[in-house]
Protein backbone atom coordinates (compact mmCIF):
# COMPACT_ATOMS: atom_id res chain seq x y z
CA UNK A 1 0.00 0.00 0.00
CA UNK A 2 0.99 4.02 -0.25
CA UNK A 3 1.82 4.53 3.14
CA UNK A 4 3.39 7.66 2.68
CA UNK A 5 0.04 8.81 0.17
CA UNK A 6 -1.68 7.81 2.85
CA UNK A 7 0.35 9.65 5.56
CA UNK A 8 0.07 12.54 3.36
CA UNK A 9 -3.61 12.59 2.45
CA UNK A 10 -4.30 12.36 5.70
CA UNK A 11 -2.13 15.05 7.35
CA UNK A 12 -3.22 17.70 4.42
CA UNK A 13 -7.01 16.57 4.88
CA UNK A 14 -6.75 17.29 9.04
CA UNK A 15 -4.69 20.93 7.95
CA UNK A 16 -7.54 21.29 5.85
CA UNK A 17 -10.24 20.82 7.82
CA UNK A 18 -9.06 22.90 10.44
CA UNK A 19 -8.52 25.66 8.09
CA UNK A 20 -12.09 24.49 6.54
CA UNK A 21 -13.70 25.01 10.61
CA UNK A 22 -11.91 28.56 10.53
CA UNK A 23 -12.89 29.52 7.29
CA UNK A 24 -16.66 28.55 7.48
CA UNK A 25 -17.05 30.12 11.05
CA UNK A 26 -15.60 32.94 9.45
CA UNK A 27 -17.89 32.95 6.59
CA UNK A 28 -20.77 31.99 8.67
CA UNK A 29 -20.00 35.66 11.40
CA UNK A 30 -19.52 37.67 7.69
CA UNK A 31 -23.12 36.31 6.56
CA UNK A 32 -25.10 36.63 10.04
CA UNK A 33 -23.22 40.40 10.62
CA UNK A 34 -23.65 41.09 6.62
CA UNK A 35 -28.17 39.87 7.15
CA UNK A 36 -28.26 42.08 10.06
CA UNK A 37 -26.73 44.90 8.43
CA UNK A 38 -29.55 44.50 5.32
CA UNK A 39 -31.79 44.45 8.16
CA UNK A 40 -31.36 47.13 10.01
CA UNK A 41 -31.76 49.24 6.60
CA UNK A 42 -35.49 48.48 5.83
CA UNK A 43 -37.62 50.74 6.62
CA UNK A 44 -41.01 49.89 7.67
CA UNK A 45 -42.29 50.38 4.56
CA UNK A 46 -39.72 48.11 2.56
CA UNK A 47 -37.59 51.28 1.50
CA UNK A 48 -33.95 51.01 1.72
CA UNK A 49 -33.16 53.46 4.17
CA UNK A 50 -29.36 53.44 4.75
CA UNK A 51 -26.29 55.88 5.00
CA UNK A 52 -23.15 56.44 3.38
CA UNK A 53 -21.29 54.73 6.34
CA UNK A 54 -23.81 51.50 6.58
CA UNK A 55 -23.65 51.04 2.81
CA UNK A 56 -19.86 51.10 3.17
CA UNK A 57 -19.83 48.81 6.18
CA UNK A 58 -22.24 46.37 3.54
CA UNK A 59 -19.86 46.26 0.68
CA UNK A 60 -16.98 45.61 3.24
CA UNK A 61 -18.70 42.55 5.01
CA UNK A 62 -19.48 41.65 1.48
CA UNK A 63 -15.98 41.79 0.28
CA UNK A 64 -15.16 39.84 3.35
CA UNK A 65 -17.48 37.38 2.36
CA UNK A 66 -16.19 37.12 -0.78
CA UNK A 67 -12.49 36.81 0.07
CA UNK A 68 -13.14 34.27 2.93
CA UNK A 69 -14.88 31.92 -0.05
CA UNK A 70 -11.86 32.30 -2.32
CA UNK A 71 -9.85 31.33 0.61
CA UNK A 72 -11.32 28.15 1.57
CA UNK A 73 -11.20 27.39 -2.34
CA UNK A 74 -7.57 28.06 -1.78
CA UNK A 75 -7.41 25.48 0.70
CA UNK A 76 -9.12 22.90 -0.71
CA UNK A 77 -6.76 22.95 -4.15
CA UNK A 78 -3.60 22.80 -1.62
CA UNK A 79 -5.18 19.58 0.13
CA UNK A 80 -4.89 17.61 -3.84
CA UNK A 81 -1.72 19.92 -4.83
CA UNK A 82 0.97 17.91 -2.43
CA UNK A 83 -1.12 14.73 -3.56
CA UNK A 84 -0.60 15.57 -6.92
CA UNK A 85 2.82 15.93 -6.50
CA UNK A 86 3.62 13.23 -4.75
CA UNK A 87 1.99 11.15 -7.50
CA UNK A 88 3.52 12.56 -10.56
CA UNK A 89 7.17 11.52 -8.59
CA UNK A 90 5.93 8.44 -8.51
CA UNK A 91 5.11 8.18 -12.07
CA UNK A 92 7.98 9.86 -13.05
CA UNK A 93 10.38 7.15 -11.37
CA UNK A 94 8.20 4.34 -12.77
CA UNK A 95 8.45 5.70 -15.89
CA UNK A 96 11.83 6.97 -16.13
CA UNK A 97 14.41 5.66 -13.49
CA UNK A 98 13.20 2.27 -13.25
CA UNK A 99 13.45 0.93 -17.35
CA UNK A 100 16.77 3.31 -16.76
CA UNK A 101 18.15 1.07 -14.31
CA UNK A 102 16.87 -2.06 -15.61
CA UNK A 103 19.13 -0.86 -18.77
CA UNK A 104 21.88 0.21 -16.88
CA UNK A 105 22.17 -3.35 -14.98
CA UNK A 106 21.81 -5.41 -17.99
CA UNK A 107 24.34 -3.70 -19.60
CA UNK A 108 26.92 -4.32 -16.87
CA UNK A 109 25.74 -8.05 -16.72
CA UNK A 110 26.17 -8.12 -20.62
CA UNK A 111 29.99 -6.50 -20.47
CA UNK A 112 30.10 -8.89 -17.85
CA UNK A 113 29.51 -12.38 -19.72
CA UNK A 114 31.76 -10.83 -22.62
CA UNK A 115 34.40 -11.00 -20.27
CA UNK A 116 33.98 -13.96 -18.66
CA UNK A 117 33.18 -15.37 -22.84
CA UNK A 118 36.68 -13.41 -23.74
CA UNK A 119 38.55 -15.21 -20.58
CA UNK A 120 37.38 -18.50 -21.05
CA UNK A 121 38.88 -19.22 -25.34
Amino acid sequence: PFERVADLRAAADQEFRIKELLLQEKLSETGHKLRELQKSVVSETGELVMSEAELDEINKFRAEHIQIRKDLRNVQHALGKDIEMLGTRLKVFNIALVPLVVIVLATILGLMRMRRAARGQ
